[in-house]
């Protein structure tokens, strides 16, 4: 179900949620944690980050230390802290995972859990600023993905990937990742990949049928309920307006970024959507009034990349960081 109708199915929520029920009625733990550790994944995708977390958190709490169950609960925890603007933290969860699940399949997602959360972590390194680490870690993750031979786990890696060198500007990659993600979410028939491909081949292209492509994939992933990183995806469709001479559609477009973030408890991105939507201003105090507000948001999170972007527009503007208001991050 996952595979073929993505994370946010309806009937994929239905299914898993009626595994839980039984699990519980049958005194069944370790399916009972199984149960939830999945749930976690779509309640992730579907947008709802908060509740995703807590689900993370309880199938931790029951799954036995240094287990393999385990390591699926500290995949869920360390995914939904993420998206909540704790990239330190998730870190550690996701650290945990490669060492606890090492080997084994998470069939109740369809992907190898040590995969996924090597590809998702670079993620978090990008963020504390180890980009060296980011892109080791996507690339470790590409050729374990192919030395297992597993289509959909292939497929995961590969769109973590794209995330991964789209956010380090490594564009020669970027395209060569893409395009292999959408050959091969097009061969298997997978969901929800399958979208993160056309926005980011989209965003690599440049031009206006690349805004076309992002809006395909952005309405697709909204058609299935998948709301998960939604900010990020409109950043691009934002910076692709703005770079073709769109201004106002930019402004509106990062606007509704902010908004869907707020709305999701999806914030990691929100300090970049902040000081996009600061060059987009035309007042040069409110410009850079939203520049303090993203470079403190970016501090709070911990967030090294971006608070450095907004240290950058900041001292473009003729201001020193500190002036601004800006504490650096120890």
């Amino acid at each position: 179900l996952n595979a073929r109708y993505g994370y946010a199915s309806a009937e994929l929520q239905q299914t898993l949620e009626r595994s839980i029920s039984l699990a519980q009625s049958l005194g069944r733990q370790d399916a009972l944690t199984t149960g939830l550790a999945a749930l976690n994944t779509s309640q992730f995708v579907q947008g709802r980050t908060a509740d995703s977390h807590q689900t993370a958190l309880r199938a931790l709490a029951l799954a036995e230390p240094g287990s393999q169950l385990s390591g699926h609960a500290h995949f869920g925890a360390g995914g939904a802290a993420l998206s909540l603007g704790r990239p330190a933290e998730a870190l550690e969860h996701l650290d945990l995972v490669a060492q606890q699940a090492a080997g084994s399949m998470w069939l109740t997602v369809g992907t190898r859990p040590d995969l996924h959360s090597t590809a998702w972590a670079a993620h978090a390194h990008w963020l504390l600023g180890h980009d060296d680490e980011a892109l080791a870690a996507a690339r470790k993750a590409i050729a374990a993905g192919r030395s297992v031979g597993h289509p959909y786990s292939m497929a995961v890696v590969l769109a973590y990937a794209g995330i991964t060198y789209q956010v380090c500007g490594r564009l020669p990659e970027l395209t060569e990742t893409v395009a292999e993600l959408r050959e091969l979410c097009e061969r298997h028939g997978f969901a929800y990949y399958r979208e993160w491909g056309l926005i980011l081949g989209g965003w690599s292209r440049g031009d206006q049928p690349g805004i076309s492509l992002i809006r395909q994939g952005i309405a697709n992933l909204r058609s299935a309920g998948a709301f998960a990183r939604m900010p990020y995806w409109l950043s691009l469709l934002a910076d692709l307006q703005a770079r073709t001479g769109q201004r106002d559609a930019a402004r509106a477009t990062l606007d509704a970024a902010v908004a869907t973030g707020q709305s999701h408890d999806d914030v990691w991105w929100l300090p970049e959507v902040l000081r996009m939507r600061a060059s987009q201003d035309d007042d040069e105090q409110a410009a850079l009034a939203r520049l303090r507000d993203a470079a403190a948001l970016a501090a709070e999170q911990g967030s090294v990349a971006l608070l450095r972007r907004c240290e950058r527009d900041i001292a473009a503007r003729g201001v020193r960081p500190a002036a601004a208001g800006v504490r650096p991050l120890d």
